[in-house]
């Protein structure tokens, strides 16, 4: 392969078809994951009409952090990362009532009056979002019940049911698609 400059004879650039176009040390792919995660942030920053530089240390989650907020502005929902959620709990009787999913599962929904991400020294906020947890099991209820007992509050882990992953979206509870 030859790329050659109109008007410069000394302007030319070979390189043999086998040699890769990788730069040493990136993995393949990785330059088009950047160069999309450069036009996330421009879009990013056009959207909500606040312009600042690239952040140090600008990362991989960063770019998916990116991607995300432009999704949940786009009117999408976002599935979150993990497998385990937890809460607190100051009383038994919300103890029990999560101590009662033995025969299937059950959901949580919170609601945030405000959806705040931090890119560097940026801080941007969505507005109201909500999240959608379904759950199956209780993974640490007899700590809990200690830590209730000697303490008057306790988180509970719970683990998330994989055919129902996490949700969140901009806006009040849905009462279609999601909560079907």
């Amino acid at each position: 392969m030859e790329l050659a400059f109109v008007g410069e004879p000394a302007g030319r650039v070979r390189a043999p078809v086998s040699t890769g176009m990788t730069p040493a040390g990136w993995e393949s792919g990785e330059a088009q994951l950047w160069a999309d995660a450069f036009d996330d942030l421009s879009r990013l920053q056009s959207r909500t009409g606040r312009f600042f530089p690239v952040p140090d240390n600008f990362t991989q989650r960063d770019a998916r952090e990116v991607k995300d907020m432009l999704a949940l502005l786009d009117g999408e929902e976002t599935v979150l990362r993990g497998s385990t959620v937890s809460v607190g709990v100051d009383s038994a009787d919300a103890l029990d009532k999560r101590g009662d999913i033995r025969a299937g599962m059950f959901r949580v929904t919170a609601g945030y009056q405000s959806l705040l991400f931090t890119l560097g020294d940026q801080q941007i906020d969505l507005g109201p979002c909500t999240e959608v947890y379904t759950m199956d099991k209780i993974l640490n209820m007899k700590e809990a019940r200690r830590d209730l007992a000697a303490h008057g509050h306790a988180t509970v882990t719970m683990r998330v049911v994989k055919r129902f992953p996490p949700v969140r979206y901009l806006g009040p509870l849905r009462t279609n698609g999601t909560e079907g």
